[in-house]
């Protein structure tokens, strides 16, 4: 029988209630992304981000990890309302594209995007610059 290595990434909160939920993951050389959505606040090691205070919304993230499972780099996708990213993918250039959906506004950096209607989908060019 082989013997398999293993790592554990825990997201951390300082709040009393909070959720915190991985949906995707894509391995690009030696390292590993990972998407997922948090309400309130959440810390991988050095990396922490909050949703706006006082905000009841939940804002998704993808985690870069290097192949001891240690954080690497966090992305913060936040906004007002709901924020999911539900797939990631490399392109031919090996550049990270992220697709979700969102409703009320998506923020990324200094973007800003409105939803016209309950739900809207998006795809988002990532690289090591941002969006």
């Amino acid at each position: 029988i082989a013997q398999l290595e293993t790592s554990i990434q825990r997201s951390e909160s300082e709040g009393t209630f909070t959720s915190h939920q991985f949906h995707s993951a894509v391995f690009e050389e030696e390292h590993a992304y990972l998407a997922g959505e948090f309400w309130r606040d959440i810390q991988f090691g050095e990396f922490a981000a909050a949703v706006p205070q006082g905000g009841e919304t939940q804002d998704a993230f993808v985690l870069k990890l290097d192949p001891e499972g240690d954080a690497q780099d966090f992305y913060h996708i936040s906004g007002a309302g709901y924020e999911r990213v539900s797939d990631l993918a490399f392109d031919d250039e090996g550049d990270l594209w992220l697709c979700g959906f969102f409703n009320q506004t998506l923020i990324y950096g200094d973007s800003t995007y409105t939803s016209t209607g309950f739900y809207d989908a998006f795809a988002m060019h990532l690289t090591e610059a941002g969006p």
